[in-house]
């Protein structure tokens, strides 16, 4: 319902960008236990997914961008949110200072 969003493209990113490594890690940080990671080639099937998603996945392995948040940001008053500050959210559950 914001003005400046009415017939716009407005790229969405986070304060920076993550590896798909970097995020099961930090999930795995907010879970409080180490999370196991199985590898497939590029293209392959993905078990406990649709065949169909394999595209969309290639596409994301294969295409990086860090998008800056700061007009976005400066424009509609937001402040991008971390992985990890959204799984703290998400799974209910705040990471204990080390």
């Amino acid at each position: 319902d914001h003005p400046a969003a009415q017939n716009a493209v407005i790229l969405i990113g986070g304060p920076e960008a993550y590896s798909w490594n970097k995020l099961v890690e930090t999930t795995g940080q907010v879970l409080g236990q180490t999370l196991p990671v199985n590898y497939v080639a590029v293209g392959d099937p993905v078990p406990l997914l649709p065949e169909s998603m394999a595209p969309l996945l290639v596409s994301m392995e294969h295409y990086e961008s860090d998008i800056d948040m700061r007009e976005t940001s400066a424009r509609f008053g937001i402040e991008p949110t971390s992985v990890l500050a959204f799984g703290e959210q998400f799974f209910g559950r705040a990471v204990e200072a080390a």
